[in-house]
């Protein structure tokens, strides 16, 4: 199963979530907000918004991520042969996204000590070029 970020697009176009963590916690499946978000975005490129168990969700989700990250280490996940994702939240509407004001800018490295070896290993000759970019 493969998914992109054009993918993606079109799933939020079809959801018309206005509220994520309302409908995250109203279902027990989520508690905090920036969890919410992460498994939002993952629902987005895997089309899995109508699952609840969040087991059920992390299977359907093994089958479009390479990697799916942990609470400690960037990035957030890896898209089967295809983008890093970091997922990143503002704090109030028409704030401006900081790209640059946390870990990670733009561009991770392979020798990057953030960046875990199963998150270096998890795709054979993924990192060739020795750079992730996080989007």
């Amino acid at each position: 199963m493969k998914t992109n970020i054009l993918k993606a697009l079109v799933n939020l176009d079809k959801i018309k979530v206005n509220c994520i963590s309302e409908v995250y916690q109203s279902k027990n499946r989520v508690n905090h907000v920036g969890d919410a978000l992460e498994y939002y975005i993952k629902d987005l490129f895997c089309n899995t918004f109508e699952l609840e168990d969040v087991s059920d969700k992390e299977y359907e989700y093994s089958n479009y991520l390479s990697y799916l990250g942990n609470q400690n280490n960037p990035p957030d996940f890896i898209i089967e042969n295809g983008a890093a994702i970091e997922v990143k939240k503002i704090g109030s509407q028409g704030a401006s996204i900081a790209l640059n004001s946390s870990y990670p800018k733009n561009k991770l490295y392979n020798d990057d000590p953030r960046i875990t070896d199963v998150c270096r290993n998890c795709e054979p000759n993924r990192y060739k070029s020795n750079t992730i970019h996080i989007r």
